[in-house]
């Protein structure tokens, strides 16, 4: 991923406060309408799509938000301020028409006065904060770095125009920071992050078969533009290439830049209009491997089968080797906030299960260098069920039979059967509990 100016990647914060996401995984219809999709010639391939604006970053299941640093003096961009207390703070980042390739683009500016609990973004760009409207402001509360407490973090959405033209398209934006007390103690007092809250979508037909697809400007650019000569490297296209109604990282999601083959046809993309609502594909002569999408699990389907070494260095066949029981297995990583913070959840059910044919089987994605900590914390936390790691963090071989779209992510299973119980949201918090002592009293039926 590519920084502009003052926008930095903003991972680690954002992996504290709310996990890590991987892959993008949202319902979508998979019933095209008949004059969204159009084959100019057989060698070039175009459709048409249309704007999704607001909790796009939700639709398409995963974000990397970027950070702006902010300061108690008003940046350039900004010529006129409304009334705000002593303590506001301002900033700027690069946005729309001319980010990427031509003359840089006006900044767009914000303020954020926290005491009165405003922010507002220069969201028509003349550099007037006066007549723009304060962003929406919410606030949830979300685990910190270790899970033991939390923190309130205001999200702030405002559409951004991509130029100060009068007919610039505008963009959903949301931008977030948690309260004063945990920017400064991860010292983070002087910046905020951002991520895209849009995208554009629409129908692609390919060698007769129709897709839905997506484009993702997962960099916050505004400005979908590419062309063969003029690549672009942050612009993603999903492709429900399955037609399970989901965008899957693996096999579904592709850069711009590079080739991709899909059912045995290698395709390059020659353009993208600017506002993402064109798209131009045609067939290559070049070679590119395809990649499978990974399978679709849902409850009723057959789990993966796999091999993985325990921490105690004994081999484990999931799911063969645990027959007669209902296994949770969980991925998760010591850095992961969320994660630390269903262990207590994991730790109650397992006690009160372990005995009446439930297990666990935990499989930690933490690279080599992290390996001890996590080692660390299951013994600190006294979690007796099975532990293993899965070699190559996110790119390993166990994670990427499932897919997930971020962490902590569950899966229970009749490991007789081999068949999914239940996944998402049935395995978070106090409702796994009761998921887990329904599947023990049903015998392992799924429960979706």
């Amino acid at each position: 991923m590519r920084s502009i100016s003052n926008n930095a990647p903003a991972i680690a914060l954002s992996s504290a406060l709310l996990g890590v996401t991987g892959a993008g995984c949202q319902s979508i219809d998979n019933n095209p309408p008949q004059d969204s999709v159009s084959a100019a010639q057989p060698e070039r391939i175009s459709a048409n799509l249309a704007p999704v604006q607001g909790f796009a970053a939700r639709y398409i299941g995963s974000w990397a938000p970027w950070t702006t640093e902010v300061s108690s003096t008003p940046p350039a961009s900004i010529t006129k301020l409304p009334a705000h207390s002593p303590d506001a703070v301002f900033g700027e980042f690069s946005f729309g028409d001319g980010t990427r390739y031509r003359a840089p683009a006006t900044p767009v500016g914000f303020m954020l006065d926290e005491s009165r609990e405003r922010f507002i973004i220069d969201s028509n760009r003349n550099g007037d904060l006066t007549d723009d409207h304060p962003a929406s402001w919410m606030v949830e509360r979300r685990p910190v770095m270790n899970g033991e407490k939390t923190a309130g973090t205001v999200t702030v959405r405002s559409d951004v125009a991509t130029s100060s033209a009068p007919d610039a398209n505008s963009w959903s934006v949301a931008l977030f920071f948690p309260d004063p007390a945990t920017r400064k103690e991860f010292n983070v007092e002087h910046r905020i992050d951002r991520y895209r809250d849009y995208a554009t979508k629409g129908y692609l037909e390919l060698d007769g078969r129709h897709y839905e697809i997506l484009l993702d400007d997962g960099a916050v650019t505004g400005d979908f533009s590419h062309t063969k000569e003029s690549p672009r490297i942050e612009i993603e296209l999903l492709v429900d290439v399955n037609g399970n109604g989901r965008y899957d990282h693996r096999g579904e999601s592709f850069t711009v830049s590079e080739p991709f083959t899909i059912n045995g046809i290698t395709y390059e993309i020659a353009s993208i209009s600017r506002d993402g609502t064109r798209i131009e594909l045609i067939r290559s002569d070049k070679s590119v491997p395809e990649v499978p999408p990974p399978p679709d699990l849902k409850a009723g389907s057959i789990m993966p089968s796999f091999t993985v070494t325990t921490i105690e260095g004994k081999q484990l066949r999931v799911p063969q080797d645990l027959r007669g029981q209902i296994v949770l297995l969980d991925f998760w990583a010591s850095w992961c906030g969320p994660c630390i913070g269903e262990l207590p959840n994991l730790s109650a059910v397992y006690q009160e299960f372990k005995d009446k044919g439930f297990t666990i089987v935990s499989v930690s994605i933490d690279e080599e260098d992290k390996r001890q900590e996590a080692l660390d914390l299951i013994g600190a936390r006294n979690l007796g069920w099975v532990h293993a790691f899965d070699s190559g963090g996110w790119q390993g071989e166990i994670i990427a039979q499932f897919c997930p779209a971020g962490i902590p992510a569950g899966y229970l299973f009749n490991a007789t059967t081999g068949e999914l119980i239940a996944t998402g949201d049935k395995l978070r918090g106090q409702a796994l509990r009761s998921t887990v002592h329904q599947a023990l009293e049903i015998g392992g039926k799924d429960l979706e």
